[in-house]
């Protein structure tokens, strides 16, 4: 991280203790939402939706391929 040049990206793809390493440096997420009540134990640990600003979102219906509906949302920080 220390040797990105102004303007490069670096792009954190987990796991968790790699999430809560580089959380304080992230100015942009790219989100996937899935539009269903899943069960799962792993949560974005720091993540308050309030501290972001939604710039896009790109809705997805359920189709073959993807049993629920989803959306891409791009979030920047406030």
């Amino acid at each position: 991280v220390a040797t990105l040049a102004a303007g490069e990206r670096l792009y954190v793809i987990g796991g968790a203790a790699v999430y809560l390493a580089c959380w304080p440096m992230v100015h942009r997420v790219e989100l996937t939402e899935v539009h269903a009540a899943i069960e799962g134990d792993t949560r974005l640990r720091g993540f308050n939706r309030d501290e972001w600003r939604e710039i896009s979102r790109e809705d997805r219906a359920a189709d073959a391929r993807h049993a629920h509906p989803f959306s891409f949302v791009s979030l920047l920080r406030r």
